[in-house]
């Protein structure tokens, strides 16, 4: 009853200043990403005029999302998750904006795009254990569904709105004053990084009073991470649910434009339509993400979001008409974001604060990994078969991988995990 009368007297949680302060630090910082990624696609292609060259900005991107996690985890848990954050923001800045300077100088090439968007994806990367592992310590435990839904509703509905007016500007302005916004978007994160904690406790990784234990290299203490994951089953068991939303989105963006073309008939603006879709089922999840928790039940949620992303997925195979592609993005998109929103608040409640970062991080990795490896069986099995069988067989795959890993998490004796309180933010 005592917790309960402490949560009935907390304030709306947007009305939390360190929480309100981190959601209006998301928003501000993926309605800039939106509008960079077709600024740098489009600076590229005016430079270049080469396929093969905005090939090599996805490239680069990949080998970011591989490369930068382990570092990431070990970072975001040795320092201050605040000062992470604004570091990273001022990185970003900092390469983005040097992009019009240079091409105001003229002297602005093509390796230097290829730099900036290994930078900023490095950036990304970073940043989402980076602030899985804030919300962990300023928002208290019945409240992470909620905080992470919301979460979800900024990235989300930040990016949507910077991708889509993007177009405009760089049509009404030009690429590089479009990167120039989006550098101050950075700033502004930033900023409202700096007051995010205040009064609130920093992370205490060892005991009052206490010497600090000795800093292992950092492979060392990415692997000790790997130990604590593979020491509790029920984590390790998460960590892969949490790779089959990532997955299913991956191998959707690998599919969808040569199916909507050559399945559907459609155009280019037919596919902007369903992809739309896509972000706005992760918003409607975002919105009543928190309500169908408390609905459901975490146990059903662990099992549904994945088994409706592998029927949204097996349902583009004999889809033929635009307004049901709509509604199995719709699906995709609400299924896969529940289950990211519930996998996420269930690891910030079992893992111990000072390995957050590092777990996190690993299923980045995880993730980033099996997504590259599953794009490219769609690829294979679309181009040798067709891409119906492609979704088909995709499909099938997330369905048993889904199976096996929610499976496993049952049969874990702690699924619900220890609660980890909130460092303040009251």
């Amino acid at each position: 009853m005592r917790d309960d009368a402490v949560a009935a007297k907390r304030s709306p949680l947007l009305r939390q200043r360190p929480f309100g302060l981190l959601f209006a630090a998301t928003l501000i910082s993926f309605l800039g990403n939106g509008a960079n990624y077709i600024a740098i696609f489009w600076l590229v292609l005016v430079l270049t005029d080469s396929p093969t060259a905005l090939g090599g900005l996805v490239a680069v991107t990949s080998v970011a999302g591989i490369v930068v996690p382990p570092l990431a985890g070990v970072i975001i848990d040795r320092f201050d998750r605040r000062y992470v954050a604004i570091g990273l923001d001022v990185i970003a800045a900092a390469c983005v904006g040097a992009v019009p300077a240079l091409k105001a100088l003229g002297l602005l090439q093509v390796w230097h795009l290829y730099v900036a968007t290994f930078v900023t994806a490095s950036v990304y990367a970073a940043y989402k254990p980076t602030v899985a592992a804030l919300i962990q310590e300023i928002v208290a435990g019945d409240e992470l569904v909620q905080a992470n839904s919301l979460y979800v509703v900024a990235v989300q509905s930040a990016y949507l709105t910077g991708s889509s007016t993007a177009g405009l500007l760089v049509a009404g302005l030009s690429p590089e004053t479009v990167l120039a916004l989006d550098a101050a978007t950075y700033v502004a994160s930033a900023l409202c990084m700096t007051f995010l904690r205040l009064g609130v406790v920093p992370v205490v990784l060892h005991a009052a009073g206490a010497p600090a234990p000795a800093r292992a290299s950092p492979w060392g203490e990415f692997r000790a991470g790997l130990q604590f994951i593979a020491a509790r089953p029920a984590v390790l068991n998460v960590c892969l649910l949490n790779m089959f939303p990532w997955v299913t989105i991956s191998v959707i963006n690998t599919l969808l434009a040569p199916w909507t073309r050559d399945v559907l008939g459609g155009s280019a603006f037919s596919f902007g339509i369903i992809d739309g879709m896509i972000a706005l089922g992760s918003i409607l999840a975002g919105v009543i993400g928190a309500a169908l928790y408390r609905r459901a039940g975490e146990r059903a949620l662990f099992w549904l979001g994945g088994l409706f992303a592998a029927l949204a997925t097996l349902g583009f195979a004999p889809a033929r008409h635009l307004a049901l592609a709509m509604a199995l993005a719709l699906l995709m998109g609400v299924s896969t974001t529940v289950s990211k929103v519930t996998y996420q608040a269930y690891l910030q409640r079992a893992v111990a604060r000072e390995f957050m970062g590092r777990v996190i991080s690993s299923a980045v990795l995880l993730g980033s990994l099996l997504s590259i490896v599953f794009m490219f069986i769609a690829g294979q099995v679309a181009e040798r078969a067709s891409i119906q069988v492609a979704f088909a067989v995709m499909a099938g795959l997330l369905g048993v991988g889904v199976a096996w890993a929610h499976i496993s998490a049952r049969r874990a004796r702690d699924l619900s995990g220890p609660q980890v309180p909130a460092s303040g933010g009251r």
